[in-house]
């Protein structure tokens, strides 16, 4: 019954393509949205889901991000021959994407349409909304829905598999530390490294209870290793990591998000993990938890369920994050290669920050 609670209550940071909802409003109108409708109860909307394609749900969070940008740049001016390149898009870009001519046109044509209307912020985030929801039906990309049983899609679903992404970190010259649902089931391991070189690697070790995974490089790096601490930290204590959370929205530039040691214990005290008041999203999943020394002292591993929580208490929680201690890492780390990193060194978090930036990583896993 602990593991089942454990499992309902978690949600994992690995940032796989979310489901979208498919609803009809009051008027009988059709719309696809990557949440529900306020007003609607998440089981009455289990049998209303579908799931898109990846190429498509990947394509309209890029559009989503854009129509900000594209509206400020008609209310400064910009015709339309002039907008993508004012947001730094062009058209061979976007055909890259999977849009159409046609389909370039009406979506410029539905921003042109915001853009002439008097809108505030909250206006700009409908009309950002508005157009993804239209993307997601299918308007501005040629991808078709899965629930359409696209030759294409199914096709490409198995030559490419689906595709997930989170975060490592070198911990030697050849290995890469992350958590195991990273990469569980992943065919393919494709590591983005802090000097822009790409890299293959292969899963090592893992250890599954802990949610722990070791990489081995095909090609050995050069790059800065961290220290994984085998002693644990107390409460209240800083600790900030770096990431890559919700890349298709939020770019693969790394994040950095700070915070403290909440608890020495995790969900139902559990002593394998810290609670940590550090923001973690999608994406954040595998990065290392490093305290003021400069030592990996965690691995960002999940999230509290808030929607859960909400439906069996009614209280939603907020920012409640956990990281497993780097004690069962430094376990499984191979002998020879434990306690040869040298500690990030400077007192404060934007003096480490680079450093710790350097070791790393975005797993993209198929």
């Amino acid at each position: 019954m602990r593991s089942i609670l454990l499992l309902a209550l978690l949600a994992g940071v690995c940032a796989a393509h979310a489901q979208v909802y498919k609803w009809t409003d009051e008027n009988g109108t059709v719309h696809f949205s990557d949440k529900p409708p306020a007003h609607t109860k998440a089981k009455e909307m289990a049998s209303v889901t579908t799931q898109v394609a990846p190429e498509l749900s990947s394509f309209c969070a890029r559009i989503r991000s854009l129509v900000p940008g594209m509206l400020n740049s008609v209310r400064s001016g910009s015709n339309r021959s002039t907008l993508l390149q004012r947001v730094g898009i062009d058209s061979a870009q976007m055909r890259e994407w999977g849009m159409s001519e046609g389909n370039l046109t009406r979506l410029v044509d539905a921003v042109f349409a915001y853009a002439n209307q008097s809108l505030d912020h909250r206006a700009t985030v409908r009309a950002a909304t508005d157009i993804h929801t239209r993307c997601l039906a299918g308007a501005y990309a040629s991808v078709r829905r899965t629930d359409d049983r696209s030759e294409e899609v199914e096709g490409n679903a198995r030559r490419q598999g689906s595709a997930s992404s989170g975060t490592g970190f070198l911990i030697s010259g050849d290995l890469v530390a992350t958590s195991f649902h990273v990469v569980e089931g992943g065919q393919s391991l494709t590591l983005h490294l802090s000097d822009g070189s790409v890299v293959f690697a292969h899963l090592l070790s893992s250890d599954r209870d802990n949610d722990l995974a070791i990489l081995r490089l095909a090609t050995p790096t050069r790059l800065r290793a961290l220290r994984v601490a085998s002693d644990t930290i107390g409460l209240g204590a800083e600790v900030f990591t770096i990431g890559f959370p919700q890349p298709e929205l939020m770019g693969v530039e790394p994040k950095l998000a700070t915070g403290v040691i909440s608890a020495t214990s995790g969900i139902q005290d559990d002593r394998r993990t810290y609670q940590i008041s550090v923001p973690v999203q999608a994406g954040n999943s595998g990065g290392p938890l490093i305290d003021s020394e400069g030592r990996v002292v965690g691995i960002v591993a999940s999230k509290l369920n808030a929607a859960k929580v909400f439906e069996w208490t009614g209280d939603l929680p907020q920012n409640v994050n956990y990281a497993v201690k780097s004690s069962h890492l430094h376990s499984l780390i191979p002998v020879e290669t434990r306690d040869t990193a040298i500690e990030v060194s400077g007192g404060n978090v934007q003096a480490m920050a680079g450093a710790v930036r350097d070791a790393v990583v975005r797993i993209e896993v198929r």
